[in-house]
């Protein structure tokens, strides 16, 4: 069995197609495990399975998931990358028309996947609209594994989407708030910001952005790392509360930052985007350490 095809196996049993279709996602997805896989293809071989599984604890869900952008879905002989497909089945695809800031397909970047690099000066991706946010009140997870190639250089954004600048924009990157040093956090534009009290580094890992749909600021956000929930600061009075969440009919920016509707971008990526998962509701405990756990063994992360 190929690499390439157990991996899209993998893929397809996190999660089933569609938000509101039935999802497969369960923790059996999520640890290690080996065993035996006898193929029903036409070679009928048998595979020793090596894959990463943990016993099934039941973890499952059936909706939430809005964008998936995970690296099986680029074709491996991919360079310059014009669509990023999703993954979801929602149909969210992650575009960019101009190939002067197409982001490139890097072979064997990490734990032997292809992964997007973007370079920091021109390199960018555009989601065509989809509601972060159900209401401006409701919750969001955003799950992203990177690496930044610069992490202690200036303010760069991961995952943006513009909303009302210095209120509500929803700009996920790091020397985020201040940009005073490299957090990692969730901005509102202006300095205001939900950061973690920690640095991050040059590695690989899995970073979690939980928006509850209760709480004041800052308590509303909820930053992990490879499944550890980090320590917060909120820069310039933080990321808004439940009830300021925004809801406009914008595009996603990935890689950049378009963070006043001008298109005149910022904040440009340096590093690689191994996958990134968006899902309208605050997922629970359970559920979100499924995510971060099958994450973290399929990147080799911490």
């Amino acid at each position: 069995m190929s690499a390439r095809f157990t991996r899209g196996l993998a893929l397809a049993g996190l999660l089933a197609l569609g938000c509101g279709k039935s999802a497969g996602f369960t923790a059996d997805d999520a640890g290690t495990d080996t065993g035996t896989d006898t193929d029903t293809d036409v070679d009928s071989d048998t595979d020793t399975d090596t894959d990463t599984d943990a016993p099934d604890a039941g973890v499952s869900f059936s909706d939430g998931v809005t964008l998936w952008l995970a690296p099986e879905s680029i074709p491996s002989t991919t360079d310059a990358i014009a669509t990023w497909p999703d993954s979801s089945g929602n149909g969210h695809d992650a575009v960019q028309g101009d190939s002067a800031h197409q982001p490139h397909l890097a072979s064997n970047a990490v734990n032997g996947l292809a992964v997007p690099f973007f370079d920091g000066t021109s390199s960018y991706l555009t989601v065509p609209y989809f509601p972060l946010f159900s209401n401006e009140s409701s919750g969001a997870t955003i799950v992203v594994v990177f690496v930044s190639s610069d992490p202690a250089s200036d303010q760069r954004f991961v995952f943006v989407q513009e909303q009302t600048l210095c209120v509500n924009n929803f700009e996920i990157g790091y020397h985020t708030g201040d940009q005073d040093r490299p957090n990692f956090g969730l901005h509102a534009g202006c300095g205001m910001a939900d950061v973690t009290s920690a640095n991050i580094d040059n590695q690989w890992h899995v970073y979690t952005v939980r928006v509850l749909p209760e709480g004041t600021p800052p308590a509303n956000v909820e930053i992990f790392i490879d499944g550890v929930k980090q320590a917060t600061e909120m820069d310039s009075g933080g990321f808004p509360g439940p009830g300021s969440y925004g809801t406009d009919a914008n595009d996603v920016q990935i890689g950049a930052r378009d963070d006043n509707g001008s298109m005149v971008l910022d904040g440009f990526l340096n590093g690689y985007l191994g996958e990134l998962m968006v899902f309208d509701k605050a997922l629970d405990d359970t559920q979100r350490s499924a995510v971060e756990v099958h994450l973290k063994a399929k990147f080799g992360t911490p």
